[in-house]
């Protein structure tokens, strides 16, 4: 186990290939006991802090994503980013980038260009009737360990080697946020805090004007390595959500993505909205 830089324990790596039935998945809660359970709850997110991920299936599909967590999880508030403060994911004609199309979703992390990016991702699937569109997740602190090992100059160069992210699109009306960070972070023991990664919203070819070409190319190379592991379907966990499914996923370290799913074959909405780690780990520690 690695001590974790948020939670109020331990938090527990995936293995190297994490199967359905691992201690990832080997509690998932349902609604109903939730909210019978004031208790359940508290266990439900203890395990989110553990292995950066946890499902809740059975959601009345009436609810909406601000009750479920302001008032049903009390783990609120959302936060508000250049989305709102929840926002719905649907495919729709002319996206203006692939979250909103029914194509193949890479694994990324949610608004890595904010100085500092939500640490919780709210994921509600409201409705799922399409055919195809597997969520998958990737435990990036789990994949980075083992490179620390096996390539330290790798992880060293993702640590020391500041890249550009920027949210500037045709469907985020005058928006441009932009930022320059490392794409791991680590805290002063030298454990890894945070992880940003968003294929569309990295600038290819933009870095710190005084890093040598060289440090350049070594990132690249670094980087190539490190997505060649996240996009090995071995080291992910898939599920495709049924309607009423809701999902936390910690945002610092556990990539998201989707598989394609067929055009016009059924509905796919998603609802999602962000929040903060310290509000969840309020929720664990005060006791009633």
């Amino acid at each position: 186990a690695v001590v974790s830089t948020q939670s109020t324990g331990r938090l527990e790596l995936w293995p190297q290939q994490p199967q359905p039935h691992s201690g990832i998945l080997s509690k998932q809660w349902e609604w109903n006991e939730l909210m019978e359970r004031k208790e359940s709850v508290r266990q439900m997110l203890l395990h989110f802090m553990k292995y950066g991920i946890a499902f809740i299936h059975g959601v009345p599909q009436e609810k909406g994503l601000g009750d479920i967590v302001n008032k049903d999880l009390a783990c609120g508030p959302l936060w508000d980013t250049i989305f709102g403060v929840s926002s719905e994911v649907k495919a729709v004609a002319k996206a203006s980038n692939e979250a909103y199309s029914n194509d193949y979703l890479e694994a990324h992390i949610d608004l890595p260009y904010y100085t500092q990016p939500p640490s919780v991702f709210f994921f509600y699937c409201k409705h799922n009737t399409a055919q195809g569109g597997e969520s998958f997740w990737v435990d990036t602190f789990s994949i980075l360990e083992r490179l620390r090992v096996s390539h330290p100059e790798y992880f060293n160069a993702l640590t020391r080697t500041k890249v550009t992210f920027h949210a500037f699109s045709p469907g985020l009306d005058k928006v441009f946020i932009t930022g320059t960070y490392p794409s791991v972070e680590l805290n002063d023991t030298g454990s890894i805090y945070r992880y940003r990664d968003l294929f569309f919203a990295r600038d290819n070819y933009r870095f710190v004007e005084e890093v040598p070409v060289e440090e350049r190319a070594l990132w690249w190379e670094a980087y190539l390595y490190l997505r060649e592991q996240v996009d090995n379907e071995v080291h992910q966990l898939e599920q495709k959500l049924q309607s009423g499914t809701f999902v936390l996923i910690d945002n610092w370290r556990i990539m998201h993505g989707r598989k394609a799913f067929v055009p016009n074959s059924g509905e796919r909405v998603i609802e999602v909205a962000y929040g903060d780690w310290n509000h969840l780990q309020s929720r664990v520690l005060y006791q009633e």
